[in-house]
Protein backbone atom coordinates (compact mmCIF):
# COMPACT_ATOMS: atom_id res chain seq x y z
CA UNK A 1 0.00 0.00 0.00
CA UNK A 2 1.56 3.35 -1.37
CA UNK A 3 2.30 5.97 1.13
CA UNK A 4 -0.82 8.51 -0.22
CA UNK A 5 -3.23 5.33 0.35
CA UNK A 6 -2.36 4.83 3.81
CA UNK A 7 -2.80 8.69 4.25
CA UNK A 8 -5.91 8.52 2.83
CA UNK A 9 -6.82 5.63 5.23
CA UNK A 10 -5.65 7.41 8.10
CA UNK A 11 -7.78 10.59 7.42
CA UNK A 12 -10.60 8.53 7.07
CA UNK A 13 -10.89 6.34 9.94
CA UNK A 14 -10.36 9.71 11.69
CA UNK A 15 -13.03 11.50 10.10
CA UNK A 16 -15.43 8.05 11.00
CA UNK A 17 -13.77 8.09 14.39
CA UNK A 18 -14.67 12.45 14.85
CA UNK A 19 -18.39 11.41 13.47
CA UNK A 20 -18.88 8.96 15.83
CA UNK A 21 -17.67 11.06 19.03
CA UNK A 22 -20.05 13.64 18.12
CA UNK A 23 -23.01 11.53 17.45
CA UNK A 24 -22.62 9.79 20.98
CA UNK A 25 -22.22 13.31 22.60
CA UNK A 26 -25.80 13.64 22.62
CA UNK A 27 -26.02 15.50 26.52
CA UNK A 28 -23.62 18.93 25.62
CA UNK A 29 -23.96 21.83 23.15
CA UNK A 30 -20.78 22.69 22.00
CA UNK A 31 -20.27 25.84 19.24
CA UNK A 32 -19.67 24.47 15.54
CA UNK A 33 -18.12 25.75 12.62
CA UNK A 34 -19.62 23.84 9.86
CA UNK A 35 -19.92 24.94 5.94
CA UNK A 36 -23.36 23.19 5.84
CA UNK A 37 -24.51 25.85 8.33
CA UNK A 38 -24.48 28.46 5.27
CA UNK A 39 -28.09 26.85 4.24
CA UNK A 40 -29.53 28.43 7.64
CA UNK A 41 -29.92 32.36 7.45
CA UNK A 42 -26.41 33.69 7.64
CA UNK A 43 -27.53 36.41 10.81
CA UNK A 44 -28.30 32.93 12.84
CA UNK A 45 -25.19 31.05 12.37
CA UNK A 46 -22.77 34.00 12.42
CA UNK A 47 -24.38 34.76 15.59
CA UNK A 48 -21.86 34.04 18.15
CA UNK A 49 -24.91 33.25 20.83
CA UNK A 50 -25.77 30.52 18.12
CA UNK A 51 -25.47 27.03 19.62
CA UNK A 52 -25.53 23.30 17.89
CA UNK A 53 -28.34 21.32 19.73
CA UNK A 54 -27.13 17.40 18.96
CA UNK A 55 -30.48 15.96 20.02
CA UNK A 56 -32.59 18.36 18.04
CA UNK A 57 -29.94 18.68 15.19
CA UNK A 58 -30.34 22.59 15.18
CA UNK A 59 -28.96 25.75 15.49
CA UNK A 60 -30.25 27.28 18.55
CA UNK A 61 -29.57 30.72 19.71
CA UNK A 62 -29.02 31.11 23.55
CA UNK A 63 -30.78 33.89 25.05
CA UNK A 64 -28.62 36.76 26.89
CA UNK A 65 -29.52 38.10 29.92
CA UNK A 66 -29.42 41.47 31.07
CA UNK A 67 -27.56 42.49 33.88
CA UNK A 68 -30.40 42.85 36.17
CA UNK A 69 -31.31 39.22 35.17
CA UNK A 70 -27.89 38.29 35.64
CA UNK A 71 -28.20 39.72 39.28
CA UNK A 72 -31.46 37.83 40.29
CA UNK A 73 -29.49 34.56 38.46
CA UNK A 74 -26.33 35.04 40.55
CA UNK A 75 -28.18 35.79 43.95
CA UNK A 76 -30.12 32.57 43.17
CA UNK A 77 -27.17 30.48 43.67
CA UNK A 78 -26.40 31.59 47.30
CA UNK A 79 -30.02 30.12 48.25
CA UNK A 80 -29.87 28.29 51.86
CA UNK A 81 -27.03 30.08 52.99
CA UNK A 82 -26.97 30.66 56.56
CA UNK A 83 -27.64 34.32 57.90
CA UNK A 84 -24.74 35.26 59.89
CA UNK A 85 -24.22 38.89 61.68
CA UNK A 86 -22.15 41.29 59.77
CA UNK A 87 -21.33 38.25 57.37
CA UNK A 88 -20.16 39.11 53.93
CA UNK A 89 -19.57 35.99 52.37
CA UNK A 90 -20.76 32.76 51.33
CA UNK A 91 -18.26 30.86 53.25
CA UNK A 92 -19.64 32.46 56.47
CA UNK A 93 -22.60 33.85 56.17
CA UNK A 94 -24.79 37.11 55.24
CA UNK A 95 -26.26 39.53 57.23
CA UNK A 96 -29.06 41.78 54.70
CA UNK A 97 -26.14 43.93 53.66
CA UNK A 98 -23.51 41.94 52.93
CA UNK A 99 -25.33 39.77 50.99
CA UNK A 100 -26.33 42.84 48.58
CA UNK A 101 -23.35 44.67 48.75
CA UNK A 102 -21.49 41.06 47.33
CA UNK A 103 -23.75 40.41 44.99
CA UNK A 104 -23.23 43.84 43.39
CA UNK A 105 -19.85 43.99 43.57
CA UNK A 106 -19.83 40.50 41.18
CA UNK A 107 -21.21 42.98 38.81
CA UNK A 108 -18.34 45.66 39.74
CA UNK A 109 -21.12 47.76 41.88
CA UNK A 110 -20.07 49.35 44.42
CA UNK A 111 -22.64 49.16 47.89
CA UNK A 112 -21.90 50.64 51.23
CA UNK A 113 -21.43 48.33 53.93
CA UNK A 114 -24.93 48.76 55.91
CA UNK A 115 -28.77 48.95 54.96
CA UNK A 116 -29.13 51.90 56.02
CA UNK A 117 -25.96 53.64 53.60
CA UNK A 118 -27.41 51.31 50.65
CA UNK A 119 -30.93 53.46 51.59
CA UNK A 120 -28.98 56.70 50.42
CA UNK A 121 -27.80 55.41 47.00
CA UNK A 122 -29.25 55.56 43.70
CA UNK A 123 -32.62 56.77 43.24
CA UNK A 124 -36.04 56.13 44.99
CA UNK A 125 -38.66 54.66 42.05
CA UNK A 126 -42.19 54.32 43.21
CA UNK A 127 -42.79 50.20 44.92
CA UNK A 128 -44.75 49.18 41.75
CA UNK A 129 -42.38 50.33 39.25
CA UNK A 130 -39.60 47.70 40.98
CA UNK A 131 -37.76 45.63 38.71
CA UNK A 132 -35.33 42.87 38.73
CA UNK A 133 -32.46 44.46 40.34
CA UNK A 134 -33.68 47.14 42.25
CA UNK A 135 -32.91 47.25 46.21
CA UNK A 136 -36.05 47.34 48.39
CA UNK A 137 -35.77 48.51 52.37
CA UNK A 138 -37.21 47.89 55.09
CA UNK A 139 -38.03 48.82 58.72
CA UNK A 140 -40.04 51.45 60.32
CA UNK A 141 -41.43 55.17 60.18
CA UNK A 142 -41.39 57.08 63.31
CA UNK A 143 -44.08 59.58 64.46
CA UNK A 144 -42.00 62.47 62.51
CA UNK A 145 -42.55 60.28 59.25
CA UNK A 146 -38.62 60.01 59.33
CA UNK A 147 -37.60 55.94 58.06
CA UNK A 148 -35.00 54.34 60.15
CA UNK A 149 -33.77 51.37 57.87
CA UNK A 150 -32.91 47.47 59.19
CA UNK A 151 -33.21 45.43 56.38
CA UNK A 152 -32.15 45.69 52.64
CA UNK A 153 -32.95 42.90 49.77
CA UNK A 154 -32.73 42.53 46.15
CA UNK A 155 -35.99 42.34 44.15
CA UNK A 156 -36.59 40.06 41.92
CA UNK A 157 -40.23 40.69 40.46
CA UNK A 158 -40.89 42.58 37.31
CA UNK A 159 -42.73 46.21 37.39
CA UNK A 160 -46.34 45.39 37.68
CA UNK A 161 -45.92 41.82 39.54
CA UNK A 162 -46.32 41.59 43.28
CA UNK A 163 -42.99 42.38 44.71
CA UNK A 164 -40.47 39.72 45.48
CA UNK A 165 -37.33 39.45 46.75
CA UNK A 166 -34.16 37.90 47.66
CA UNK A 167 -32.59 38.67 51.00
CA UNK A 168 -30.57 37.27 54.10
CA UNK A 169 -33.43 36.51 56.82
CA UNK A 170 -32.08 36.41 60.20
CA UNK A 171 -34.39 33.70 60.83
CA UNK A 172 -33.82 31.55 57.73
CA UNK A 173 -30.50 32.60 55.46
CA UNK A 174 -30.59 33.49 52.09
CA UNK A 175 -34.88 33.39 50.60
CA UNK A 176 -37.03 34.39 48.26
CA UNK A 177 -39.90 36.05 49.77
CA UNK A 178 -43.10 37.04 48.56
CA UNK A 179 -43.70 40.53 50.13
CA UNK A 180 -47.65 40.69 49.69
CA UNK A 181 -47.98 37.11 51.44
CA UNK A 182 -46.11 37.96 54.52
CA UNK A 183 -47.77 39.90 57.33
CA UNK A 184 -44.28 40.96 58.69
CA UNK A 185 -42.46 41.89 55.47
CA UNK A 186 -45.70 43.40 53.80
CA UNK A 187 -46.20 45.90 56.93
CA UNK A 188 -42.12 46.67 57.22
CA UNK A 189 -41.59 47.88 53.49
CA UNK A 190 -40.38 50.80 53.47
CA UNK A 191 -39.50 52.34 49.70
CA UNK A 192 -37.65 51.02 46.54
CA UNK A 193 -34.49 51.93 44.94
CA UNK A 194 -32.98 51.62 41.94
CA UNK A 195 -28.79 51.46 42.22
CA UNK A 196 -27.74 50.28 38.68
Amino acid sequence: MGLFSLIGLWLNVGKALAQASLKADTTHSVLVLDPSFKKKPIPTWLDPHAWYNFRQDSLQKLKTLSVRDEIQEYAKNFLGIRYRSSGKSPKGGFDCSGFTGFIFKHFDFSLRSSSTEQAKQGEKIPVDKAQTGDLAFFGHKNRKGKYSVNHAAIVISKPGEPLAIIHSASNKGIVITKVEESRYWRNSLLFVRNVL
